[in-house]
């Protein structure tokens, strides 16, 4: 009977997954097209890494958010590393996260990035 009832109410039970929160934390930071595909591909090689299983969807989504901000509009620096201005109030108020709580799983996807050479 409660199978009949999800069918009929067109309920979707399924885990949530980072792009789920990319798509909310995007628009919060007012992306551009080049920065949620970055994002977008971040994510994808966060969720086929083990290492990377610790993490929840959004923490994933807000690292890789985070990461993609800071790589294409010209914060990072080499010298100084990743620069915390990207997040800003707003993002933090939509993922409840603060710079300091993403820094972790961002530090993580650098390091996939080195594993592919780009």
């Amino acid at each position: 009977m409660e199978l009949k009832i999800i069918k009929t109410l067109d309920c979707n039970l399924s885990r949530p997954l980072p792009i789920h929160f990319l798509r909310r934390f995007s628009k919060a930071a007012e992306a551009e097209d080049i920065e949620y595909a970055t994002s977008k591909y971040f994510i994808e090689l966060a969720i086929i890494e083990s290492n990377m299983a610790y993490y929840k969807p959004s923490e994933i989504a807000a690292s890789s958010l985070f990461l993609s901000l800071n790589l294409l509009r010209g914060y990072a620096k080499l010298a100084m590393g990743l620069d915390d201005s990207c997040w800003t109030p707003t993002l933090q108020w939509y993922s409840r996260y603060s710079v300091e709580h993403i820094k972790q799983p961002g530090r993580s996807l650098p390091l996939l990035l080195s594993l592919i050479h780009i």
